[in-house]
């Protein structure tokens, strides 16, 4: 990776955005007083690829959301304190690399194996957002778990642990999914479903060309309480998509259902009861009725 100098620190040239946006470019309103980064943490490296443009506009969402100037951290204060990026071989912030807003989820302090057994010691964990830091204690395994939770930011964030190190993790803070509505019919034998679905602009979905949205069918038999789906995949973040599946055991009443999923995160949509013509079936030869 290239090397470039920037306010006196050496960084690696990494797609991600404290190598690339301007202190001044943000507004005074939205730099908070104190912020709990540790001075001198370094940042894992990312496959997270972003424009400043998009740095701006999360800390503009969520200050026009909460209002609250105090919840978010002073930015040039954070600028110093990431002073170097780079990959540790001695400690790690491990965790998901999206988390959904407001919603809790777990990360992982792993330390040193020089030091495996040796003692017990404090971990400071925290986020990018202001007042965030807590503290635990490590295991024997040098190793300490902490839940953490975004509760303002909406995009890229950050989560660190800190013990003889500091190592920042970038996230990315989404919104979950959601199948904003569906109708269900029978056609040409079939049990189809209309799906309009939505997911969130920082999912992986979005964010990653490879992973495509899912969007699945589920039915399950009244009579034999037999379940199959079906699933789909889309590129695009919000569209509409039909799909259909055969019933499993003839005629009968079903319950449908659909999911739509990002990669990491579902949302789930009840779609009723549906009435297909015709006598059941067995799906087995020891599927019994219920």
């Amino acid at each position: 990776m290239e090397l470039i100098y920037l306010k006196g620190f050496i960084m690696k040239r990494l797609p991600f955005f404290f190598a690339l946006f301007s202190v001044s470019s943000f507004s005074s309103s939205l730099i908070a007083s104190t912020m709990d980064v540790p001075h001198g943490c370094g940042l894992e490296p990312s496959t997270f690829s972003y424009n400043p443009n998009n740095i701006s506009a999360a800390i503009s969402a969520g200050s026009a959301i909460y209002q609250n100037q105090a919840s978010f951290l002073d930015w040039s204060s954070l600028f110093s304190a990431i002073g170097s990026v780079y990959s540790s071989s001695t400690m790690s912030t491990e965790g998901p690399d999206y988390v959904l807003q407001g919603v809790a989820n777990r990360f992982k302090y792993d330390g040193s194996w020089f030091d495996w057994g040796s003692r017990l010691f404090t971990v400071r964990f925290g986020t990018s957002e202001f007042g965030s830091m807590v503290s635990t204690t490590s295991n024997w395994d040098n190793n300490a778990y902490q839940n953490l939770t975004f509760n303002y930011t909406y995009g890229p964030g950050l989560v660190w642990s800190s013990a003889d190190g500091c190592m920042a993790k970038s996230v990315m803070v989404q919104k979950a999914p959601k199948i904003t509505s569906g109708s269900k019919s029978i056609s040409n034998g079939k049990i189809q479903a209309n799906i309009s679905y939505a997911v969130d602009q920082y999912s992986e979905a979005v964010q990653k060309q490879s992973t495509n949205v899912r969007i699945t069918l589920r039915i399950r038999s009244d009579l034999f309480g037999t379940n199959s789906s079906t699933s789909v995949y889309n590129a695009s973040p919000n569209a509409a998509v039909t799909i259909s599946t055969q019933p499993n055991a003839g005629g009968g009443t079903y319950h449908v259902s659909a999911t739509v999923s990002d990669g990491n995160y579902s949302g789930f949509y009840d779609l009723g009861i549906v009435d297909v013509p015709g006598d059941p079936e067995s799906p087995c030869p020891s599927c019994n009725p219920n």
